[in-house]
């Protein structure tokens, strides 16, 4: 028999975590939740949680642009979330590629990749 809840239940206190975070990382969570796949957008093809997060930990400070994505600031935060992508995608090759479609055109004339692994183009994107 299954009790639920079960009865070990642990409780984390969330301004705790984001303490542990920084400002950055915890503000930028949102966004990156949203752009790796959640309930009302699709994922990106081969990233996951685990890895988007890692990215936005280790560039949090490149990515400051995602904390205010809530805000009416479109123009900013949608460059900030191409940004992220496309480090997500390229890894340090992203620093010198602008936009997916670019990187999409190095992806697939340097990489056996199929069309489904390769970024979204940017109409696509936005």
């Amino acid at each position: 028999m299954h009790v639920w809840p079960p009865e070990k239940e642990r409780y984390i206190p969330v301004h705790c975590v984001a303490n542990e975070l920084g400002p950055l990382v915890s503000g930028s969570l949102p966004a990156a939740h949203a752009l790796t796949g959640c309930d009302t957008t699709r994922s990106l093809n081969r990233i996951g949680k685990k890895s988007a997060y890692s990215k936005l930990v280790k560039c949090a400070d490149s990515l400051t642009k995602l904390s205010y994505f809530h805000n009416n600031d479109l123009d900013g935060s949608v460059a900030a979330a191409r940004k992220f992508v496309l480090q997500l995608y390229a890894g340090k090759k992203g620093k010198y590629i602008n936009t997916l479609d670019e990187l999409r055109y190095v992806l697939a004339i340097t990489t056996d990749k199929t069309t489904g692994m390769l970024p979204p183009t940017e109409d696509s994107f936005k």
